[in-house]
């Protein structure tokens, strides 16, 4: 998970704006910055409608995504 490429910071905000949309994080600690992983995980726990899985096995990410975006298009 690297603060640039895939902004978990700005994830996080958007999910306290509508409470009562629920949102799921995936993502995996870099190995050059783990402490940062730590950091967006423990940030995530503390919002009621995140939901953080960490790291998914790419054979469990289609369906996590497919979850997503059908929860997203509703």
């Amino acid at each position: 998970m690297t603060p640039n490429k895939y902004k978990p910071k700005q994830y996080l905000e958007l999910t306290r704006r509508p409470p009562e949309t629920d949102f799921v994080m995936i993502g995996s600690p870099d190995h050059n910055d783990p402490d940062y992983y730590d950091e967006i995980e423990a940030e995530a726990e503390i919002i009621p409608n995140m939901e953080f899985l960490g790291f998914v096995d790419l054979n469990g990410l289609a369906p996590e995504y497919v979850r997503e975006v059908d929860r997203m298009n509703k």
